[in-house]
C-alpha cells in the first residue's frame, strides 16, 4: 500500500531496469503509473570492483588450482526458490556437459548464501558433480573480486531480477557473462559482444556454455 501510494503521488519514477518497469506495468495493478514520466537508471557495482586490481596472484591461487581448467562462477542468493531455481538448472547443465565431454577439466564456483543451499548441494550430489562444484558461502567484496578474477566465465541463469549487480561486478573484472532474458541482466550484456543472452531453458544455457568453454579466444575478446 505504501509503495502504491508513493508511486501514484510521484511526479517522476526512476526504475533500475526496463525489465522492472515493464513488470510493474504488467503485474503491480497500480493503475495510473503508466502515465507517469519515467527514466531507467542502472545502478553501479561497488567502487572496489572498478579500482585498479593490481597483482592478485597470491589470492587467485586460492581459487584457481589448475591453469588447464576452465573456471565458471555464479554469485547470488538462495533464500527462495525464485533465486535458487536458476542455480539448480545450471547444476543440471553442468552435469550434462561433464557427461558429454569427460575430457574437459571444468569447475563451477557458487558464491552466496541462503536457506536453500543444502537443496542445491543435494542436486549437485545427485548429478555426481560435487567434486566439480565449490559452494564458497557469502564472500566479502574483496574475496568476491578475487573469485571473479580467478574465473573464465560468469553465468547468471536467473528467472527474475531487476538489475543484478553481480553481473556488473563480474564484467568490471573482465569476465564475459552468460545471462538469461527473463530478468534485467540483458540490459547489462551486449549479446555476442560482452557475453551471451539466452532463454532460461537448459538446452540454451548448455549451448551457450559449450560455445564459450571451447572458444578461449572469444571468451577473452568478450572479457576485454
Amino acid at each position: 500500500l505504501i509503495l502504491k501510494r508513493t508511486m501514484l503521488r510521484a511526479d517522476h519514477i526512476v526504475y533500475i531496469s526496463l525489465w522492472l518497469k515493464t513488470r510493474y506495468f504488467e503485474r503491480s495493478g497500480f493503475k495510473g503509473i503508466e502515465n507517469k514520466p519515467w527514466s531507467v537508471i542502472h545502478h553501479a557495482p561497488p567502487p572496489l570492483f572498478l579500482e585498479d586490481t593490481g597483482d592478485h596472484d597470491n589470492n587467485l591461487s586460492a581459487y584457481r588450482k589448475s591453469e588447464n581448467a576452465v573456471y565458471l562462477c555464479y554469485a547470488g542468493s538462495f533464500r527462495s526458490w525464485d533465486k535458487a531455481q536458476g542455480v539448480a538448472m545450471l547444476l543440471n547443465v553442468l552435469s550434462s556437459i561433464v557427461k558429454d565431454h569427460p575430457e574437459l577439466n571444468i569447475h563451477l564456483f557458487i558464491a552466496g548464501k541462503g536457506r536453500l543451499r543444502p537443496k542445491l548441494e543435494e542436486i549437485a550430489a545427485s548429478n555426481s558433480i560435487s567434486e566439480k562444484c565449490t559452494f564458497t558461502g557469502n564472500l566479502k567484496w574483496d574475496k568476491l573480486r578475487d573469485l571473479y578474477l580467478s574465473c573464465d566465465l560468469f553465468v547468471y541463469p536467473s528467472f527474475q531480477d531487476g538489475c543484478p549487480t553481480v553481473v556488473m561486478e563480474a564484467q568490471a573484472c573482465g569476465l564475459p557473462a552468460i545471462v538469461t532474458d527473463s530478468c534485467g541482466a540483458p540490459e547489462l550484456v551486449v549479446d555476442g559482444v560482452t557475453g551471451i543472452v539466452c532463454s532460461p531453458i537448459e538446452v540454451e544455457i548448455y549451448n551457450s556454455l559449450v560455445k564459450l568453454i571451447f572458444d578461449e579466444a572469444t571468451r577473452k575478446y568478450m572479457g576485454l
